[in-house]
């Protein structure tokens, strides 16, 4: 009984179902004319035809999305900012909690603790001081403190 149910199933999916090729035209307001405008002009290669396939793009284009702009004003909710995409929702950013000694800091007072360690880690610790070494007169004849 099933075999013959998966039978029939598998016979209707493929009356009913089509073959479809996705391609770079396939977007919701390309039609048969679309095509047809295209292939003349693959097969002519002139600009005229050319001209002629754009211009028909760009009215199709424009009147698909006028519908689509009437169906969503002329709706119940009314709310235009529907064709919007920033109104949709969006994932989270992925983000990395800041880890310190290989733990992770998730409470504000780990926080503070990195924040404190890591500004006072050179506070007893003997600094070289370059500047020191410099005479004077080379520190002022220098470009960047030379006078403008």
């Amino acid at each position: 009984m099933v075999q013959e149910y998966a039978i029939i199933l598998e016979s209707l999916w493929n009356k009913h179902s089509k073959y479809i090729k996705i391609t770079k035209h396939s977007k919701a307001w390309w039609n048969k004319e679309c095509n047809l405008k295209l292939n003349a002009y693959c097969i002519s290669k002139s600009m005229v035809d050319w001209k002629e396939f754009k211009g028909f793009v760009k009215k199709t284009k424009r009147s698909f999305f006028n519908k689509k702009i009437q169906e969503i004003a002329l709706s119940k909710n009314k709310r235009l900012w529907n064709l919007m995409n920033w109104v949709k929702k969006h994932k989270l950013l992925a983000i990395k909690a800041i880890q310190f000694n290989r733990q992770l800091c998730i409470e504000y007072e780990d926080l503070w603790n990195v924040l404190h360690y890591t500004l006072n880690s050179t506070q007893n610790q003997q600094i070289a001081s370059l500047l020191n070494e410099i005479p004077m007169k080379l520190q002022y004849e220098w470009p960047l403190f030379s006078k403008i």
